[in-house]
């Protein structure tokens, strides 16, 4: 479950340890989980049982994006043709696997598909042209209207901003071909969606000096640029960021950074000023700020983990009996 808002805890001594959070306001919509490919909502009686009007009919990839409203969420799926490739290879090697996304509207029980693969699609099939397209992950706006992610079809050496309109359930596609390509393996730029705008982070190669950038470009909702700010640069024994947030602190939004050394930090999305973070991230709903709260941790392997926190007098969590939790 995604909720929709970071703050920090400050000075906590956390003892919980680290399911996955399934907690939500008595007037918000039932809550989310997928388990074994299974689209799952609260029920009435507090338990988990399938949602079968929002289960779509590719494999699930990951958990469910939810809009801050609760009322829509995105699944990402597993396309036809890389299953049967995996079926027939076993691996796919290294790189993004292409996606689909599905949009579930919770006030209705529709599922809509909102992004396919090419006619004719072919992956990793010999002498035939790759045909597909990869995805990041999709980033909701913060009033929950649109949902954003970039994308690359095979043989473009262009990435695209996609804007998924919900009133109009159109998409509209931006061509980001200023950006800098991506280092290493290709893939689409990340996104996050907050009060400044649609984030688009690009790490790349400095050629000259061999150094990694990471930059931040800011679009508006409709895809128009705002602006661009560098947000780190290294070299081969730089800092390594694990982690990147949209955190709100004292009424400001800023990109949290999680460096494996030194930490959190702060940074303004538009100008890429650094500042100490000044406690623990902490994510909660809007709608019950005093209610359950997830912390986050960082595990012996650098991964993300949410732990969390449960208020004296916050509604209990959801049964969750044979089911495994994992990472938000």
């Amino acid at each position: 479950m995604h909720l929709s808002r970071l703050r920090f805890i400050i000075g906590l001594v956390l003892l919980l340890v680290g399911p996955r959070a399934l907690a939500q306001d008595t007037a918000s919509p039932p809550l989310l989980a997928v388990a074994g490919g299974v689209v799952l909502q609260q029920t009435a009686s507090n338990t988990l049982a399938p949602y079968a009007a929002c289960q779509p009919p590719e494999g699930i990839v990951a958990p469910p994006w939810l809009a801050a409203t609760g009322t829509h969420f995105v699944l990402e799926t597993q396309p036809e043709v890389v299953r049967q490739t995996l079926l027939a290879q076993g691996s796919a090697g290294g790189g993004p696997l292409p996606t689909n996304f599905f949009l579930c509207d919770r006030t209705t029980g529709t599922l809509y598909q909102i992004a396919d693969q090419p006619l004719n699609p072919s992956f990793l099939a010999g002498d035939v042209p790759d045909n597909v397209t990869v995805r990041s992950a999709p980033a909701w706006s913060p009033d929950g209207s649109a949902v954003a992610w970039t994308e690359q079809t095979s043989g473009s050496a262009v990435y695209n901003l996609m804007i998924f309109n919900l009133a109009q359930l159109l998409v509209y596609q931006i061509p980001l071909a200023g950006l800098p390509a991506p280092a290493g393996v290709p893939a689409p730029y990340p996104v996050l969606w907050g009060a400044e705008g649609i984030m688009v982070t690009v790490i790349s190669l400095d050629d000259t000096t061999f150094q990694v950038i990471e930059a931040l470009y800011t679009f508006d909702a409709a895809g128009s640029f705002v602006s661009g700010a560098i947000i780190a640069v290294g070299g081969e024994n730089a800092d390594v960021i694990l982690e990147r947030l949209l955190i709100t602190y004292q009424e400001r939004e800023y990109l949290g950074l999680l460096y494996a050394r030194k930490g959190w930090v702060l940074v303004e999305p538009r100008t890429g000023l650094e500042q100490p973070m000044p406690g623990i991230p902490a994510l909660y709903s809007p709608a019950a700020p005093d209610g359950i709260a997830l912390l986050v941790a960082l595990d012996a392997s650098y991964q993300l983990n949410w732990r969390v926190l449960v208020p004296a007098g916050a509604a209990p969590l959801p049964d969750l009996l044979g089911y495994s939790r994992s990472r938000v």
